[in-house]
């Protein structure tokens, strides 16, 4: 047999195809820090969506008492006014972004999945070799 014919074949065989992967790839372990099973995922998954919502909703906070202070302490001064107005504009709009997020995320969940909170709240089943 010819070196061009048994690449050939080599490579169109499942077998020795996954016992050549497998000897160059070998085994992956997860690492540190993050989920090592689909039990670990949800709650995974749940807490950086609260962390992320949370933050968000902070410098929504943070930006309204802030666009407040400049507009009270804008004495009268046009630019600062129309600053400050803009910078609670912002807010307010950023705001309507999260809450629209969350909207738009309960309604593609329920469409595809047929439950309002899939997406946020995922079921991961675990799948066993």
């Amino acid at each position: 047999m010819s070196p061009t014919i048994t690449l050939f074949t080599n490579l169109f065989n499942p077998t020795v195809a996954l016992a050549a992967a497998g000897d160059i790839v070998g085994t992956l372990s997860v690492p540190t820090g993050l989920p090592s099973s689909t039990a670990q995922t949800k709650p995974f998954i749940t807490s950086l969506i609260t962390l992320v919502t949370a933050a968000a909703g902070i410098y929504v906070l943070w930006q309204l008492v802030s666009g407040g202070l400049d507009f009270i302490t804008a004495a009268g001064d046009k630019g600062k006014i129309q600053q400050a107005t803009q910078k609670i504009t912002m807010a307010i709009t950023g705001l309507a972004i999260i809450a629209g997020s969350f909207i738009i995320i309960a309604v593609l969940s329920f469409v595809l999945f047929g439950k309002a909170d899939f997406i946020l709240n995922p079921t991961i089943n675990s799948i066993t070799p």
